[in-house]
C-alpha cells in the first residue's frame, strides 16, 4: 500500500497528468491485485476476473484507433527510417534529429550531434500547445544548440515535423529560426523516409 501511495503523489506532483502516466501505478496495483485473488479460495471468482480482464483489453483493441496489435505493422515504421539514415551515413557520422523521438539515434546506431535528443517534451503537442511552454525550447537553448553543431557537425538531420513523428506536426523547424538557420547554412535536403525529411551536410562544409 506504501507503494502505491508514493506512486500516487509522484503522478500528481506535476500538476498535469499525460496518457502515460498511469505506468507508474500498474506496479503496485498488480501486487495488491495478487495478494488480493491469492487470499479467495473461489476459483470460479477467479475465472471471472480473469474473463473479465480479457475481455476488457480485447473491447479496448477495437475501440482505440491509436492501439496498435502485433500483427498490424508499425506506421511509422522506425526501423524502416533507421535504416534509410544509416545508407546516408557512416559509423563515425553524428546525426540530429528535430523532434522528440531519441529512439531514432539507437535504432539507427548514430551518436547524437546536440546534446539535445528531444524537444518540446512535457507540452501536450498533439493539442498545438505553445512552445514557450516547454522547459526544453527556451531562449538559453538555441545558442548551446549553435554550439553543439560547431563542435559536433551533424552528418544528417532528421526533421520529424514533416511526417507529424511523436505528434510533432505543429512544429516545423520554420517556426524556430535558429534551427531553420543551422539548417539552410550548411545542409540540402535529401529525400523522405516514413515521413520524416532528410537533410545532408553540403559536401565540404564543416
Amino acid at each position: 500500500m506504501v507503494w502505491l501511495l508514493v506512486s500516487a503523489v509522484g503522478v500528481v506532483a506535476g500538476g498535469h497528468f499525460f496518457d502515460h502516466y498511469f505506468i507508474q501505478l500498474v506496479g503496485p496495483l498488480a501486487v495488491l491485485g495478487g495478494l488480493y485473488l491469492g487470499e479467495r479460495a473461489s476459483a470460479a471468482w477467479n475465472r471471472a476476473i480473469g474473463l473479465f480482464a480479457v475481455g476488457l483489453m480485447l473491447f479496448a483493441v477495437g475501440e482505440d484507433y491509436e492501439y496498435r496489435p502485433f500483427w498490424r505493422p508499425p506506421s511509422p515504421d522506425y526501423e524502416r527510417l533507421a535504416a534509410a539514415i544509416r545508407d546516408r551515413t557512416g559509423d563515425d557520422e553524428r546525426i540530429f534529429v528535430w523532434g522528440n523521438a531519441p529512439a531514432i539515434y539507437v535504432l539507427s546506431d548514430r551518436v547524437p550531434a546536440s546534446r539535445f535528443v528531444g524537444f518540446l517534451r512535457g507540452l501536450h503537442r498533439g493539442e498545438g500547445e505553445a512552445p514557450e511552454r516547454a522547459w526544453d525550447a527556451g531562449p538559453e537553448v538555441w545558442p548551446l544548440l549553435a554550439d553543439d553543431f560547431a563542435r559536433h557537425p551533424p552528418a544528417l538531420i532528421v526533421d520529424t515535423s514533416t511526417g507529424n513523428l511523436r505528434e510533432f506536426r505543429d512544429y516545423p523547424m520554420s517556426r524556430f529560426p535558429a534551427v531553420q538557420s543551422l539548417v539552410a547554412s550548411g545542409y540540402f535536403r535529401d529525400g523522405e523516409a516514413e515521413g520524416a525529411t532528410l537533410y545532408r551536410r553540403r559536401p565540404g562544409k564543416r
